[in-house]
C-alpha cells in the first residue's frame, strides 16, 4: 500500500513538472458559478513561474471565437476571483469561459481548460442590459 502511495504522489509530482515547464504556471482549480446577473470565476494557482498576468476571455454558445473581457495581474500563487458583470447584456444564456496565461516578456502564452457556466439572469435585467446596448 505504501508503494502504491508514493508512486500516486510521483505521478501526480511529474504531471504538475510537465504543466509547469509548458507554460510557465500551475492552475489546479478553474471554475465558474452563478452569481444571479453576473458569473463568478475563481482559480487557484499553485506555481507562477516568469507569469505576468491572466487573460480572461469568454464566448457565447453560438460563437466559435473567444474575446478578452478582463485581465487580472498574476500577485505570486494564490486564489483570484473574476467577476463578469456584463452576461446579462447577451442574448445567450451559456458561456464558455478559458484563461491565457502570459509571460512577463510577452513572447509566449497558454491557455487553460475551458469551462461552461449557465447564468440565472432576470428578465428585467437581461431587458434593461438589452435596451442600453441599443444606444450605444
Amino acid at each position: 500500500m505504501k508503494n502504491k502511495l508514493t508512486l500516486y504522489f510521483i505521478l501526480i509530482y511529474i504531471l504538475l513538472f510537465v504543466n509547469f515547464l509548458s507554460s510557465g504556471a500551475v492552475i489546479p482549480k478553474f471554475e465558474g458559478r452563478d452569481g444571479g446577473n453576473k458569473v463568478i470565476l475563481i482559480w487557484q494557482s499553485i506555481v507562477e513561474v516568469s507569469l505576468d498576468h491572466y487573460e480572461i476571455e469568454r464566448k457565447l454558445e453560438n460563437q466559435t471565437d473567444f474575446i478578452k473581457i478582463g485581465t487580472v495581474n498574476a500577485n505570486g500563487p494564490k486564489t483570484y476571483e473574476f467577476i463578469d458583470k456584463s452576461v446579462f447584456k447577451q442574448n445567450s444564456h451559456t458561456f464558455n469561459y478559458r484563461l491565457k496565461l502570459v509571460d512577463k516578456d510577452g513572447s509566449s502564452s497558454t491557455y487553460g481548460k475551458v469551462i461552461t457556466v449557465k447564468p440565472n439572469i432576470s428578465g428585467i435585467k437581461h431587458t434593461w442590459g438589452s435596451l442600453k446596448a441599443m444606444f450605444r
